[in-house]
């Protein structure tokens, strides 16, 4: 066995030889058939192998070929087979309850079969229930930088507690304007 895979790993690959020098440069010595000899599968038929009585048998006598129907590359995950799907959430749900609505389809795989997300999915998986963690120290890190730009302590929370107001304003203000545009501006009177 050795020797027929030996043979069709020079033959259809290449084996490398060795090296030789030839006026001043290195070349490099590869064994491999000439490209028309192995473009078709029944080329293999054409190879021999050195038999036991140091004569040449042909590979026809002791391996045939045929074609099967196959995958076009096998997908690998974590060392098993694995088959991608990829989706988004539909239109009027969020990612979280695509996520469940798979989750809860994958609970019907036949033993032996498993899920695992990867990516976005993943990443989201993963940090879920931390908004209000990240947000808190999100708040630390401001504060910390207005700290070192204002130099004071006081002045830090004064700026992030007049943000509030300001956003509460803002929305004020949108929703008075749409208000009076869409409701009072016939009988004249304003916000």
């Amino acid at each position: 066995m050795n020797d027929v895979f030996f043979s069709l790993q020079t033959f259809l690959g290449s084996y490398y030889v060795n090296d030789f020098n030839l006026y001043g440069r290195t070349y490099k010595v590869q064994a491999q058939a000439e490209g028309a000899q192995r473009s078709q599968p029944d080329d293999v038929n054409r190879i021999y192998v050195r038999g036991g009585a140091e004569t040449m048998v042909p590979l026809s006598t002791l391996v045939t070929s045929r074609s099967i129907n196959g995958p076009q590359y096998f997908e690998r995950y974590n060392v098993y087979g694995a088959a991608t799907i990829n989706g988004m959430n539909a239109p009027g749900y969020s990612s979280g309850q695509a996520i469940a609505a798979m989750e809860e389809i994958a609970r019907a795989l036949p033993s032996g079969f498993n899920y695992e997300w990867s990516e976005a999915t993943y990443q989201e998986k993963k940090t879920g229930g931390q908004t209000g963690f990240i947000f808190l120290v999100s708040l630390v890190f401001v504060i910390l930088v207005l700290a070192a730009l204002y130099e004071s302590w006081t002045m830090p929370i004064a700026i992030l507690l007049v943000i509030p107001f300001g956003v509460f304003g803002a929305f004020l203000g949108f929703s008075c304007e749409r208000w009076t545009t869409t409701s009072t501006r016939r009988s004249g009177s304003s916000c």
